[in-house]
């Protein structure tokens, strides 16, 4: 287990400012899956995130000026598995930009399903940000590697 900094919220901030944080970020670093880092670009908290949060994490993501997401190296495995090609089946690739749901967009989905029944393994290769519906009819259909 870490041994955290100790933390007196009600002292003054100006002069615990940068041990306290360091303690956070130690612990958050430690612990947690998900990292937020407000005020992230200041000297300090550079600092920490870059000893502590950028070797087992994905990140910065940027929230607004001020804000800095990091997400556990790990854990973006966990949540998102591939599925596993089958290399006995032949592989059908799909590339389209499932940015929105009209009719190519329904057409692509059902020719990867009719192909998927034929026997094929699946490949989907978006040229966009894959909007909602396409994603959901896409987990529907199921064994699909994006």
């Amino acid at each position: 287990m870490i041994e955290l900094l100790e933390y007196k919220p009600l002292e003054s901030l100006r002069s615990s400012y940068k041990k306290n944080n360091l303690g956070r970020t130690l612990a958050a670093a430690e612990l947690a899956d998900v990292v937020i880092i407000h005020d992230a670009g200041r000297e300090w908290e550079r600092k920490w995130q870059a000893k502590y949060l950028e070797e087992g994490f994905e990140g910065p993501g940027k929230g607004g000026h001020r804000c800095h997401l990091w997400v556990r190296k790990e854990l973006d495995d966990k949540l998102n598995p591939k599925p596993v090609a089958d290399p006995n089946k032949p592989t059908f690739r799909m590339l389209t930009t499932t940015r929105g749901w009209g009719g190519s967009e329904r057409s692509t989905c059902e020719i990867m399903s009719m192909m998927k029944d034929r026997g094929y393994n699946i490949e989907l290769y978006p040229s966009g940000v894959m909007c909602g519906e396409y994603k959901n009819t896409v987990d529907r259909i199921g064994d699909i590697l994006v």
